[in-house]
């Protein structure tokens, strides 16, 4: 077990962040707090203070009362953080939802939106009209709900009497972020998201006079409390919409770097995007010695990412130190994990056998082909203690690998509408890992495991391979079972090659697992870029690939070719034509 350290000295100035807003709003009125350069919109402390009571006003005037939840349907613009800190004044708790870029079809967002109104008693819905393509079709769907437009609310303008914020009063309703298909709300009061707001500040040094820079989602977890944490101490926050990162994610960075930010937080996948969009005409005169503090967390973080960041990036200042591989939840309202800042990342290189066979964390030499390199995700933040169990719960030693449980003050009491999530205290969080010299390190997830002739294999071991092998389009692979009783691993690979080049990819794959892995039972499917589902976050969902496998719905590219040579190919692959 790992204990808890120290609170902060200090911590957050305040009670709650919306007493935070009014004492920064009277001290620092015209510093700026928030910035949307998309926008061209910049918020002082007094602006969010008064912008927020105005908001409070106008939701009471729309009839939301104290105890309610209020669903938050908004991008990354200027209304989103003074509604919910408005809301916060009003006595209410907020659901941010999500807005329809990741869905495949209107059916499915209002579906969506519908079950997490049904889910989680939402009684109102603030929404901005303009994202949303068939707002007839969500009304319809969410019958209990009223939908409240966003229009000139929280213009500044009114004012409300203001209900005192309560530690342990609802305060956010976060729901996952979609690797299931069923919404799940993690309730966190305002105890609970102080504590992980001070927590979070103290694990990545942030205070007054940095910024953190922002493009995920406002709606997830990591994007909203990276953007809060940064308030509650007094920094900035410079949001842009995901949209500006994901279609330029290197002209992104470079404003980054123009803008002297020193926070970030971001998925393994945006570190490789924004090297990949590495052009030196871009980058001339870009400096990012500032940036003191790059959260890689939210998905399996590659050791390859880590290195190769560096590489690319060292000449424009940016230090290996800056790097900070993490592990969060939204059920800790976001950090678990952080390693001590400036030690640089830790990478350990273990057996991929001794892994799947034994769940023990064994040394091997690196470039043993048996090893699996596994990057350190640090220490407990402050206040969250931790343990590596085994299924019976029973406590696990050093480099054996288990279940992660958690517990602290940061820490949801449960879910949404079910009942209290942690077991005597302590909260499942259903990630394997293992404890060497007092780091944490994630091997996989529980509910992801495979067991192929009784021996388990996770994703997250067997995916590396998968990118290794070229044509593999940015390593965009996934890895769940196929069978009910005996579990064969199916590989599904995004890739841009077609024609004779696709059977030599499939071959090329199955060879590599099969050297790898030492087991036969293995199906490959090629399918076109941004086929496989990923959560608002980057995360691969995997349920929802498998669910799409079993019922027919994955289209692999070779059956797009006339069916004889498909037959070929399959047959030169070593697959059979269902198995492939």
């Amino acid at each position: 077990m790992i204990p808890a350290d120290a609170p902060p000295p200090g911590g957050v100035p305040a009670r709650s962040i919306v007493e935070t807003i009014d004492l920064l709003a009277a001290s620092r009125p015209g510093a700026i707090a928030l910035e949307f350069p998309a926008d061209q919109v910049a918020l002082s402390w007094a602006d969010l203070a008064a912008r927020s009571r105005s908001w409070a006003a106008a939701l009471a005037g729309a009839g939301v009362r104290r105890g309610q939840l209020v669903g938050v349907l908004l991008g990354n613009e200027s209304r989103f953080i003074p509604l919910i800190v408005g809301a916060w004044r009003a006595g209410a708790a907020v659901a941010p939802m999500p807005i329809p870029g990741s869905f495949a079809s209107s059916d499915a967002y209002a579906g969506h939106i519908g079950a997490m109104v049904a889910d989680g008693g939402i009684e109102h819905v603030v929404y901005d009209p303009r994202p949303l393509p068939d707002l007839e079709r969500l009304m319809a769907a969410t019958p209990g709900a009223g939908w409240i437009a966003v229009g000139d609310g929280g213009n500044g303008e009114d004012d409300a009497p203001e209900r005192p914020v309560e530690g342990e009063a609802l305060a956010v309703v976060q729901y996952t972020s979609g690797s299931t298909s069923a919404p799940k709300g993690v309730e966190l009061t305002h105890a609970n998201i102080t504590a992980g707001f001070a927590a979070y500040a103290a694990a990545t040094g942030i205070g007054e006079g940095d910024c953190w820079g922002v493009w995920l989602p406002l709606f997830h977890d990591f994007g909203l409390v990276s953007t809060l944490t940064a308030l509650s101490v007094g920094a900035g926050a410079c949001v842009w919409p995901p949209a500006t990162f994901l279609r330029h994610p290197g002209r992104w960075l470079a404003d980054f770097g123009r803008r002297r930010l020193t926070h970030y937080s971001g998925p393994n996948f945006s570190f490789d995007l924004m090297r990949e969009s590495y052009a030196p005409d871009l980058f001339d005169g870009i400096d990012l010695s500032a940036w003191r503090v790059a959260v890689n967390g939210a998905e399996p973080v590659n050791p390859l990412t880590v290195d190769r960041f560096h590489q690319r990036f060292a000449g424009h200042g940016f230090s290996a130190e800056t790097m900070v591989p993490g592990y969060g939840m939204a059920e800790a309202t976001l950090a678990v994990t952080v390693p001590r800042l400036g030690a640089g990342p830790r990478v350990l290189s273990v057996s991929r056998r001794a892994l799947a066979a034994r769940g023990h964390a064994e040394p091997v030499a690196e470039g043993d082909p048996d090893a699996r390199s596994v990057v350190s995700v640090g220490r407990p933040v402050p206040g969250i203690e931790l343990r590596i169990v085994d299924q019976l719960d029973e406590t696990l030693g050093e480099r054996e690998v288990g279940e992660i449980l958690v517990k602290g003050p940061a820490v949801t009491r449960g879910y949404r509408g079910h009942a209290a999530a942690a077991r005597f205290g302590w909260l499942p969080t259903g990630d394997l890992g293992f404890i060497a010299d007092g780091d944490l390190f994630i091997v996989g997830r529980s509910k992801d495991t495979i067991i192929v002739r009784g021996t388990k294999y996770h994703p997250e071991d067997v995916e590396p391979l998968v990118r290794e092998v070229e044509g593999v389009h940015h390593g965009r692979c996934a890895v769940v079972a196929r069978g009910e009783t005996d579990e064969r691993l199916a590989v599904v690979a995004e890739t841009h090659v077609d024609g004779d080049e696709l059977g030599r990819l499939r071959a090329g794959i199955r060879t590599r697992l099969v050297r790898g892995l030492g087991i036969a039972e293995i199906d490959v499917y090629l399918v076109a870029t941004r086929t496989i589902p990923v959560t608002s976050s980057g995360k691969t969902r995997r349920r929802v690939l498998r669910r799409h496998l079993e019922a027919g719905e994955l289209v692999d590219l070779e059956d797009r070719l006339p069916e004889a040579s498909s037959a070929a190919k399959r047959q030169a692959a070593g697959a059979t034509p269902t198995g492939r």
